[in-house]
């Protein structure tokens, strides 16, 4: 006779958990002892219960275990070992990747995964961040990084992050350029770190009609009375879960849940969005946080490629050796902790030390550019050569210097890119004219370009001569603020003062608006010259912020400026971590506060609607394709957007509750709006850096050190140059031998003779196939094109260019949105030795001096 077969079979139910901890917040306030606390109570769980599970640390976190209890790192080993464990995420930093840029989301991975490798001898293979670290460009990325797995369940704590709920556990998350990772979904046994998150979970999985289950628990353990997920709390309800008889209860990483789920039919998932919520405050303290983070990597990037060009120079030098490696990694090291989660939702309990670490990170950098433009300068030095001006872009473009409301402007015309061009005078431009009063309004006019600002300190009239057409009976609305003060409306649309500022180099219009009768607003209007376009600076500065109310919490009384042209918005595109595309916000989504002290005090919830993100732009279309016309609007850090009936508001200054008594008025943000008649993305991405990126430039001194000869050096020089249809450089620095240990393919083991190679990363930028074709100075040696840590995966062959003595060229094709990273050993920049033995003299008898 057969067996018969079970009338109840058991269900298959996969269970893991992930122990979330970092260095960043938590040693800073609860001390030394909480990493190798939350390993202990860890091991305990996972002793007590026969679980298994995924550790995610900030990188930095093991880095400081390693100086500071290598014990604890020992135990952590043992764990890899046996197999109780898995590294998960391994960011540098643990930031909400959409908030930065896309180099510094690539550096977390890379300076993780080093630091993960180094210090523990396992490669992260799969990414979960209990943060919202999500855009649509991450499988891309995480793929190029030698990750093969992936989770999408992002933890509720002080930000309440949305994503689609799925039915199934496994799907393909797949990205912009068409990658695809297995991923564990949001799903309905997404549990979180409370011990009463269990209640009622098991009669859900018995009702799924998935088989196998899988359940997946954030944890951030730490045994202490002031904590409140501890081992302890969790045992008894995890072994209760355990011994159900309807399950099949195993123990598994995360990696083996997705190696026993997968599936190649499973559901593709490519999340836009305007499908998913952040679940942050943007706006809180003038987004002081982000803006920092922005401002700290944009010089860290520029800092590279300068050292990049000066190095390729050879010597003088103006770091030591050919490139200052240190100073720049530990720059990154910085900025990277500095862009951790907690800094930013956590601001009035640690800020204040992330602020310190992207002052540190941006000093370091603001060092390295002010010696190496000084340095450039001095090898300048003769006739007709008075300014020098330095492009770390990777496209050719006007610089600007001194380029600010008051200051005196001028130009150097077509700068290389990545290199630099002297010249004999600048180039000023055109200024604007002001007409106007405070009791009629105001008018800005600049080489045709007409705008109009009422009484009330609103734009009235955006006439551009390359404008979109208006639209019957759509009435412009720009420069409005909008705020909630003790549950009032405050509209600031009266008593206003007034200052023309037209006697500078730069006119500009200022107004300041009152309330309770004291100026507490400043807003700035002037017309920029290039690219012709109106700009809108709000603030509150020093003279104000005594005056400024404190608003409302969360966005419903958050300060909005108005953004609403008079044509007919039908679509709207924003820009992300390496990608623009477009954005249908229309969701509605709950946002969590504490009603007082946020450990203890019962929450409340917010509902935001149509809420959106953009890293740098947002452009207001007419039409429902991506190259109609429309309004490019670029801003400088405020990163919040809300859609509203035919335009958005910009979120300028919020206060969030989970910072209790820690709210700070001043900020200062500029919004540029330049109308169009079309663009494409990669003239999007181009016009923004160009606004965003400062005027870097020198004066020459005309007395030549006799040591370095009248002008050694070329009128001007290149770094690059690329080109294609649609592929742009977005990063060019340099690495050392150090960054190819423990990854035996790494470029630098190509030959005992690559010492320090050079770094291109290249984006594809409007969804075409693309061929690219590089240009770069010296002979190439070895090139390849890599993964973002630099393992070969093919090679390419340079050869001499026909045209241009003393540069090499370099093909490949790219994919639709694709990021590439590129190595090079070149002749040009290699490390010239200064043979000190011919000097010994100098030092090996000195001491020997007779005496008077």
């Amino acid at each position: 006779m057969g067996m018969k077969a079970d009338p109840n079979p058991r269900k298959r139910l996969f269970y893991t958990f992930g122990n979330h901890m970092h260095w960043v917040d938590m040693e800073w306030l609860w001390g030394y002892s909480v990493l190798p606390d939350s390993i202990d109570d860890m091991i305990r769980l996972i002793g007590d219960t026969g679980a298994k599970g995924n550790l995610n640390f900030d990188a930095v976190g093991y880095e400081k275990l390693a100086a500071e209890n290598p014990a604890a790192l020992e135990k952590l080993r043992h764990m890899l070992a046996q197999g109780n464990i898995e590294i998960v995420g391994a960011s540098y930093g643990q930031p909400y990747g959409i908030f930065h840029g896309g180099e510094s989301n690539l550096r977390q991975r890379i300076y993780g995964i080093r630091s993960v490798l180094r210090l523990l001898g396992v490669r992260p293979r799969v990414f979960w961040e209990e943060e919202f670290d999500f855009f649509p460009q991450l499988p891309q990325l995480l793929l190029g990084c030698g990750f093969h797995g992936a989770c999408l369940f992002f933890q509720w704590t002080w930000h309440t992050p949305h994503l689609p709920q799925e039915t199934e556990p496994f799907i393909w998350w797949q990205g912009m350029d068409g990658s695809r990772i297995a991923a564990i979904s949001k799903h309905a046994l997404c549990l979180h770190q409370w011990p009463e998150d269990f209640v009622g979970r098991l009669d859900e999985a018995a009702d799924s009609d998935s088989d196998p289950i899988a359940v997946v628990q954030w944890l951030e353990l730490m045994p202490s009375p002031d904590w409140m997920c501890r081992s302890e709390l969790l045992i008894p309800p995890l072994k209760t879960f355990q011994q159900d008889p309807r399950f099949d209860w195993q123990a598994v990483t995360l990696g083996e849940m997705l190696a026993e789920l997968q599936n190649p039919a499973a559901p593709v998932r490519a999340y836009r969005l305007d499908q998913v919520f952040h679940g942050m405050t943007l706006g809180k303290n003038g987004d002081r946080m982000p803006r920092w983070s922005h401002r700290a990597e944009r010089s860290l990037l520029h800092a590279e490629a300068l050292s990049v060009l000066c190095g390729g120079l050879g010597r003088p030098y103006p770091s030591w050796s050919v490139y200052p490696t240190w100073e720049l990694e530990e720059s990154w090291r910085e900025l990277l902790a500095a862009q951790h989660h907690d800094n930013h939702e956590c601001e009035a309990l640690c800020g204040f030390v992330g602020r310190f670490s992207f002052e540190r990170s941006f000093s370091l950098s603001q060092e390295v550019l002010r010696r190496s433009l000084q340095s450039l300068a001095k090898r300048l030095a003769g006739e007709n050569r008075r300014w020098l001006a330095f492009n770390p872009c990777g496209f050719t473009r006007d610089v600007a210097l001194d380029f600010q409301p008051g200051g005196r402007p001028g130009w150097v015309r077509q700068v290389p890119a990545f290199g630099y061009r002297a010249v004999a005078s600048l180039e000023s431009p055109e200024t604007a004219a002001i007409a106007g009063s405070p009791q009629s309004g105001f008018q800005i006019h600049l080489q045709g370009f007409e705008v109009e600002i009422d009484a009330r300190g609103q734009v009235k009239r955006l006439d551009h001569p390359k404008g979109p057409s208006k639209a019957q009976g759509r009435q412009l609305d720009l420069g409005g603020v909008h705020m909630r003060v003790e549950n009032q409306s405050l509209e600031w649309d009266s008593d206003l003062e007034w200052e023309v500022h037209d006697q500078a180099d730069f006119p500009f219009l200022q107004c300041r608006r009152r309330f309770r009768g004291r100026p507490a607003l400043r807003q700035r209007f002037w017309i920029h010259p290039q690219p012709l376009a109106f700009v809108l600076e709000t603030a509150v500065g020093d003279q104000e912020a005594a005056a400024f109310p404190r608003p409302d919490p969360g966005y419903g009384g958050a300060l909005q400026l108005s953004i609403r042209p008079d044509f007919r918005v039908a679509c709207l595109r924003h820009d992300h971590p390496f990608a623009i595309s477009e954005i249908r916000p229309g969701g509605s989504y709950q946002r969590k506060y504490p009603t007082g002290d946020w450990m203890t005090s019962p929450q409340w919830f917010e509902t935001v609607k149509a809420p959106f993100s953009a890293l740098s732009l947002v452009d207001l279309l007419q039409q429902a394709k991506a190259d109609s016309p429309g309004w490019f609007c670029i801003h400088d850090g405020a990163q919040g957007f809300l859609a509203e009936s035919n335009g958005v508001r910009q979120v300028l200054q919020a206060y969030d509750p989970w910072d209790e008594d820690g709210w700070h008025p001043l900020f200062q943000s500029r919004l540029m709006i330049l109308p169009h008649q079309g663009m494409n993305d990669l003239q999007r991405w181009q016009v923004a850096e160009d606004w965003l990126t400062p005027g870097y430039g020198h004066a020459i001194s005309q007395l030549t050190d006799p040591a370095l000869g009248q002008a050694e050096l070329p009128v001007q020089f290149c770094g690059l140059h690329l080109k294609a249809r649609s592929t742009a450089a977005s990063a060019l620095y340099r690495e050392s031998q150090k960054a190819g240990e423990h990854l035996p393919d790494h470029f630098v083991h190509l030959d005992e003779n690559i010492q320090e190679p050079f770094v291109l990363r290249v984006v594809e930028r409007m969804g075409f196939p693309d061929q690219v074709e590089l240009e770069f100075p010296g002979e190439l040696r070895f090139a390849a094109l890599t993964n973002h840590l630099g393992e070969v995966e093919q090679r390419l062959v340079g050869q001499s260019h026909p045209h241009k003595p003393g540069y090499s060229l370099l093909r490949w094709q790219m994919k639709p949105f694709q990021v590439r990273t590129v190595y090079l050993d070149s002749s040009w920049g290699r490390h010239q030795a200064r043979h000190l033995d011919q000097h010994r003299q100098v030092w090996a008898t000195v001491h020997r001096r007779k005496k008077p």
